[in-house]
């Protein structure tokens, strides 16, 4: 049976959270009906939301923080350079058609991934690929960073 309500989409989706063992903590916000907070079998840190400016939609949404010495790292880099490895990054992920992308233009500190979810498609498999996806492409990221610009430096 398909959800129908925000109080139906609330409950099934912390039951799926509870039941996979990935759930870490409900948020209160002014700009959401509700916000899970969760940790997938992959380390990364997840969210789930149903924003009140929405309706009948839930959000997937996972930020990956870049390692404060990248942005010094593409700072080094020359202006043709920086845009050069920032376009790819664009370029490959407008090849994902199933991903909002929150990118800023010039020297990101994070960028945003969030997946969508419409409530007549809400169930236990779409949210496990959602969650798995977004994961995924955070993993793909900064590997990508990785592969730039070596280890991070601990600190």
């Amino acid at each position: 049976m398909p959800i129908e309500t925000v109080e139906e989409a609330s409950k099934a989706i912390k039951m799926w959270m509870e039941d996979r063992g990935v759930f870490t903590e409900e948020v209160s916000t002014e700009t959401a009906h509700f916000q899970y907070e969760g940790t997938w079998e992959n380390g990364v840190s997840f969210s789930i939301v149903q924003p009140k400016d929405m309706k009948r939609i839930v959000g997937v949404v996972s930020k990956c923080e870049i390692e404060p010495q990248y942005p010094t790292a593409l700072d080094s880099l020359n202006s043709h350079e920086r845009q050069e490895f920032l376009w790819d990054i664009k370029e490959t992920l407008l090849l994902v058609p199933i991903f909002t992308i929150f990118m800023p233009d010039d020297n990101p500190k994070s960028i945003l991934f969030v997946k969508e979810i419409a409530f007549d498609e809400l169930t236990e498999g779409r949210l496990a690929q959602a969650v798995d996806q977004v994961s995924r492409m955070i993993m793909w990221l900064s590997l990508v960073f990785l592969r730039r610009f070596g280890e991070p430096m601990e600190g």
